[in-house]
């Protein structure tokens, strides 16, 4: 039967087993991996699918405050374009408006508003790769030119809603685009009131990273699990071909003359293997005893030939003993091929062996059972033709595929109530060319079944929960889950009413709904079907087989045609029969299987458990019915305070069910804003028997806070003790938020009357600046001219000096001559004492030197004034800092020469472009207060250099320093360390923002007593205005 089986040797089919069911583990490990691919997909779509309906609420509050007449549409628009610019999730992802025109156009984009109006039709936004309309099906792939806002456009139109996915660069934190693209996603869903459409995205390429995660790992567990069955099936192969090669070799040996009789195997435990090894030795004992006799008979033939004939016929007897133990030999080496055949038996898997078309060449009991004969019924038979068509049609298109491609095919299908997993294994010979299929079919209908049943359970639960439905609705979506279950044919639900009377609850399948009619029977008989009263009777489920059932009514009901059996399952809740599950199988003995009913009646009870609480549920809706009138949440506590109830207004307030609820304290509400001295006063108050009213903040189930005025008011007993306090709760968390939101605007009202204060102040003393350039302009002019008079009658005024002195000089050679005029040469000789000619000729050309000296400084002070001002020249313009420095420095020098010494160091950068008069302002700022910084004496150094592609200049003092804390608040407006008076706090703000506006950096490094540094840094060249960076939609 197994002849191709037999071809095998052990050990390979140790290891055929062993293969199996590593591959049946790696497959269920790429089934995971791709549920995982898909479950991630679905919680990206619902993620984004969520954020873009809040922010289409916004678009839906401000319309609706337009429709109100709250608002202009004007205004409505803006402010919600307004409001979702501002909206952003995880740090940077955002929202986008778009019109709904032809072509549409972008309305607001919050990160690139240059594109607000535009359509967006460059190739960069023609990328689209799939849509979906809605939320349900599949995606459709487009060419991957399509363009976005079309795209958006066309979802709006067909459904409202809709996904697209594209690929897009991501932003780096640099804010410049990448090169590669990545897959995005994008929900977006039309406003119809204005013809706006609303959308965001995210990336999903993070759900590649981590199915591949989730692959390595099944890898891991797969190579594990795989290292340990190939050990454990070696050391199974060798313990079982061990022996056997062993017993071989032995009977090599003696059949080729290598070995004597003499030799045994050794006998290990009480294996078959062991006992064939027993046999063997007991065979060899037997012929060596016979060869032991026959040279006896040999050495004695001579001797005894009388006795010839006797000892022939001895011999002969002895010979046909020794044939019956040849035979016993065989049947001891065939009854060890059943037992490997029997091993094969024992497996619960249907194992056999078909030609290519589908012959059954050998097969095991378990697989013929199934069709309900033996083995050797089916071998020789086509394994089709005991199937339905249906399922023969769908196998002999797997065995076609399997000898077709030569490659193992698995798949799982389902014949009447069982399911299988089928595993087919081309066989092929020598030469390659397939000579049989091996099939393993496995029996996993009960995994099915517990799968099924979970989800049903689930189903069941989630509609329960989340839509609150009766047991009546619990009970038919039960009977149609549990029909493909279990392969049924009908099933229905009767409920037994309290006067006994019988009412049905849901049918499912081949059930007509006039049946309850007939079982139900008339008056006070009671059920008209036999096995239904019977059930009723016991308690006890019924199995009843229709063709040989004595009730009438179940052998003629018109409602199942092709029922043959059914199974009545009792529905208790509470101790008393509330009803009765009736399932009709297909199968005349598909219930008879007694796992089959315990997991019939396990999914019974699940049932009852499940029908309990929507009965609960249907308890509490009734209650809460009573209180619908009452539009606030409502809680009633114990005398304990444990609480024992809340209407339907406190769970949604709350978030908790009543069920959560239910024996809980209510301070699972704190939200820790109390404190305790205010609950203490609560419950004195209450529990002193007396009302007590208040806002409260509380915690909802989700963190989220409310706040609630609440009023809680003691029940007294009979006995005039407290029983219970309900509490009525009103959720004014709005009105609290518009109290809030008013705070925050006054107070950003006043921020900005603050700032535009600050910006008034700093506009004043540019201006004051201003006016002092143009004052120092209009000095250095009106100087200019009278100096320049000055400076040149000092020339010729020099020039006449030099002649009267040449002049005098010449007189004095005349001297001689007046000694003879005494009445001249003393008069003469007197003047020129009393004028001190010597002294007057050097003092003069001193004067003379010292005035055009000072002439020459004041030329200097009245050209570093125009430097300093530049009224002349407002406009960007090359300028070298070095000498805007020295001018500055000149300047200012009045003020700081009594207080500290100046040191130059300059590298000689080169000329950039800035504004110079601006820049002059900042350094007399930094020297200004460099020189009020020293106390006594000291020193100030001035340094220049140059970095890759900006200059820079550093002023740093001897002075006291600046305090740690001061330093973070130094260019702040209006701060400043100085006495009142003698200082408004402008001068480093304003030297900040020309800084700034010339795109440089002003720094500054301090210690106390030891002096400060103010290091400015300008870019040699100002940058070009920005260009639009790549948009991020």
């Amino acid at each position: 039967m197994f002849a191709p089986l037999n071809r095998l040797s052990i050990r390979n089919r140790i290891w055929s087993i062993v293969a199996i069911f590593i591959g049946s583990v790696l497959l269920t490990s790429v089934i995971d991996v791709t549920t995982l691919r898909n479950a991630l997909h679905q919680d990206k779509e619902g993620n984004i699918r969520q954020l873009v309906e809040n922010a289409h609420s916004v678009l839906a509050h401000y319309q609706e405050l337009e429709r109100s007449g709250s608002l202009s549409r004007a205004a409505a628009q803006a402010m919600a374009i307004a409001t979702i610019k501002g909206m952003r999730y995880n740090g940077k992802d955002y929202f986008w408006l778009n019109d709904n025109q032809t072509p549409p156009r972008m309305v607001m984009h919050p990160i690139s508003p240059e594109l607000d109006g535009q359509p967006l039709l460059g190739d960069k936004f023609n990328c689209v790769t799939s849509m979906r309309n809605g939320t349900e099906g599949p995606f459709v792939p487009t060419d991957g030119k399509k363009n976005l806002l079309q795209a958006f456009t066309e979802l709006v139109a067909q459904t409202g809603h809709g996904y697209v996915t594209y690929p897009w660069p991501k932003v780096n934190p640099d804010g410049k685009s990448t090169q590669d693209r990545f897959p995005k996603l994008s929900y977006v869903k039309g406003f119809a009131p204005w013809g706006w459409t609303v959308g965001s995205g995210i990336y999903i390429d993070d759900i590649d990273a981590a199915v591949h995660a989730r692959a390595i790992q099944h890898l891991f567990h797969v190579l594990g699990i795989a290292s340990a069955l190939l050990l454990l099936a070696s050391l199974i192969a060798g313990s079982i071909t061990a022996p056997l090669k062993a017993t071989m070799r032995a009977m090599h040996d003696i059949a080729h003359g290598n070995a004597g009789l003499d030799q045994r195997l050794a006998v290990e435990g009480r294996s078959e293997i062991a006992e064939l090894a027993g046999n063997f030795n007991d065979m060899l004992d037997h012929i060596e005893r016979r060869d032991e006799a026959l040279l006896k008979q040999q050495a004695g033939l001579e001797q005894e030939v009388s006795r010839r004939t006797a000892s022939l016929r001895e011999a002969n007897r002895q010979l046909d003993a020794e044939l019956a133990e040849r035979k016993r030999i065989e049947k001891i080496i065939s009854a060890g091929k059943s037992r490997m055949h029997a091993l094969l038996d024992a497996t619960d898997e249907a194992v056999m062996l078909l030609a290519p078309d589908a012959t059954v060449l050998e097969i095991n009991a378990f697989a013929a059972r199934r069709f309900g004969r033996t083995p050797q019924q089916m071998i020789g038979t086509n394994f089709l033709d005991h199937m339905p068509a249906e399922l023969a049609k769908t196998r002999g298109a797997m065995m076609r595929a399997a000898v077709a491609s030569g490659d193992i095919v698995r798949f799982q299908d389902q014949r009447g109530s069982t399911w299988f997993d089928n595993n087919l294994f081309p066989v092929k010979d020598e030469g390659g060319v397939i000579e049989s299929v091996a099939v393993f079919a496995k029996d996993i209908s009960e995994q099915k079944r517990v799968q099924m049943d979970e989800e049903l359970f689930l189903q069941l639960g989630t509609v329960l929960m989340r839509w609150g439905v009766d047991s009546r609705a619990i009970a038919q979506i039960f009977c149609d889950g549990i029909l493909p279950m279990f392969n049924l044919d009908a099933a229905c639900i009767v409920v037994i009413g309290k006067d006994g009377l019988l009412s049905l609850a849901a049918t499912a399948g081949n059930v007509a709904r006039t049946v309850i009619e007939d079982i139900a029977g008339s008056g006070n008989e009671g059920p008209a079907c036999q096995p239904l009263a019977e059930l009723m009777a016991s308690g006890r489920h019924q199995v009843v087989h229709i063709e040989n059932e004595s009730c009438p009514l179940c052998v003629a009901n018109p409602q199942a045609p092709s029922a043959r059996t059914a199974i009545l399952l009792p529905l208790k809740i509470h101790g008393e029969h509330w009803g009765v599950l009736a399932l009709y199988g297909k199968e005349p003995d598909q219930f008879d299987d007694s796992l089959l009913q315990q997991r019939l009646l396990a999914s019974a009870n699940r049932l009852v458990i499940t029908l309990e609480s929507a009965l609960r549920q249907e308890r509490l809706a009734l209650f809460d019915l009573a209180l619908a009138e009452v539009g606030n949440a409502v809680m009633i506590t114990d005398a304990e305070s444990k609480i024992i109830w809340v209407n339907h207004s406190f769970s949604q307030l709350s978030g908790y069910t009543n069920e959560e609820l239910h024996g809980q304290p209510p301070r699972i509400f704190n939200s820790g804003t109390q404190d305790a001295v205010f609950f203490r006063h609560f419950w004195e108050s209450i529990s002193g028997g007396n009302t007590w009213r208040g806002d409260i903040v509380n915690r909802r189930k989700d963190g989220s806070l409310y706040t609630a005025s609440q009023m809680v008011t003691p029940l007294f007993n009979a006995e005039g003790k407290i029983s219970h306090y309900i509490a009525v709760l009103e959720d004014i968390s709005e009105r609290k938020r518009q109290e809030l939101e008013l705070k925050k605007n006054y107070e950003h009202l006043r921020v900005l009357n603050e700032q535009l204060e600050n910006a008034q102040n700093q506009l004043l003393q540019s201006e004051k600046m201003a006016s002092i350039g143009q004052l120092a302009a209009g000095v250095a002019h009106e100087i200019n001219n009278p100096i320049g008079f000055v400076n040149s009658n000092l020339g010729t005024l020099k020039n006449y000096v030099d002649e009267l002195l040449n002049v005098i000089h010449a007189y004095s050679a005349a001297d001689p001559l007046l000694a003879g005029h005494p009445e001249f040469s003393a008069s003469i000789a007197a003047r020129k004492a009393e004028a001190d000619l010597d002294f007057l000729g050097d003092d003069i050309q001193s004067l003379i030197k010292e005035s055009r000296e000072g002439i020459a400084r004041v030329t200097r002070i009245v050209q570093d004034l125009k430097d300093f001002s530049r009224i002349d020249s407002m406009d960007w313009a090359e300028a070298n800092l070095e000498q805007g420095l020295d001018s500055t420095l000149n300047i200012a020098m009045n003020e700081i020469k009594f207080k500290a010494d100046i040191v130059k160091e300059y590298a000689g950068i080169p000329d950039i472009e800035c504004l110079g008069s601006q820049l002059n302002q900042v350094f007399m700022n930094l020297l200004v207060n460099a020189a009020h910084a020293i106390e006594t004496r000291g020193t100030i150094t001035i340094r220049t250099g140059r970095t890759d592609d900006a200059v820079w200049v550093e002023i740093a003092d001897t002075g006291r320093g600046i305090p740690p804390e001061n330093l973070k608040r130094i260019f702040d407006p209006f701060f400043t360390t100085k006495a009142v008076g003698k200082g408004t706090g402008l001068g480093l703000s304003l030297a900040y923002s020309i800084v700034q506006k010339h795109h440089g950096k002003l720094d500054v490094s301090s210690k106390v007593g030891v002096g400060s540094c103010f290091r400015v840094e300008i870019p040699v060249r100002q940058p070009a205005p920005a260009e639009a960076s790549s948009v991020a939609v």
